[in-house]
C-alpha cells in the first residue's frame, strides 16, 4: 500500500495518486511539488513503475531539502534522480538485511515514541511497550 505521506527532513510531504489531472506533465509517472509539499504519482502504473516513481519523486524532495536543486539545476538534477531511484530501489529491494540494520535501530529507538527505557543491572535498555 503506497503510504499517505513522507517526512523529509522538516517537512511531511503528502503523496497523492488519486488525481492525475493535477500532474502537469503529460507523460510523467509522477511529480514532486515543492512549495505544496505534494508527491504525485499517477495510479494507471504498474506496481513497480510507481514504487521507482515513489522513490525519484522522493529523491527531488530530498535534493530540494537538501539546498542541491539550486546548486545543480532541474536538468542536472533530474538526470541524477533518475539514475540514483532505480538502483537504489534495486539495492533495497535485493537486500532486505541491509534495510532491517539500517533502519533497526532509528526505527525502535529514536522514532518510535512506544519504546520506554528500563533500567537492568546498571545499563540502559530499550524495550517497546505492549500497545
Amino acid at each position: 500500500m503506497i503510504p499517505k505521506s513522507v517526512q523529509v527532513g522538516p517537512f511531511r510531504f503528502r503523496i497523492e495518486t488519486d488525481d492525475v489531472a493535477k500532474i502537469t506533465l503529460t507523460d510523467a509517472h509522477g511529480e514532486t511539488d515543492i512549495e505544496r509539499l505534494v508527491i504525485r504519482l499517477h495510479p494507471d502504473r504498474n506496481p513497480m513503475i510507481i514504487r521507482e516513481t515513489l522513490l525519484h519523486e522522493v529523491l527531488h524532495a530530498c535534493a530540494s531539502v537538501a539546498g542541491l536543486d539550486h546548486e545543480l539545476g532541474a536538468e542536472l538534477e533530474e538526470k541524477v534522480v533518475r539514475r540514483l531511484a532505480t538502483i537504489l530501489l534495486d539495492v533495497i529491494i535485493r537486500n532486505g538485511k541491509l534495510v532491517d540494520y539500517l533502519c533497526g535501530t532509528i526505527a525502535t529507538e529514536e522514532v518510535t515514541p512506544k519504546a520506554k527505557s528500563t533500567r537492568s543491572r546498571g545499563k540502559a535498555t530499550r524495550k517497546p511497550s505492549a500497545t
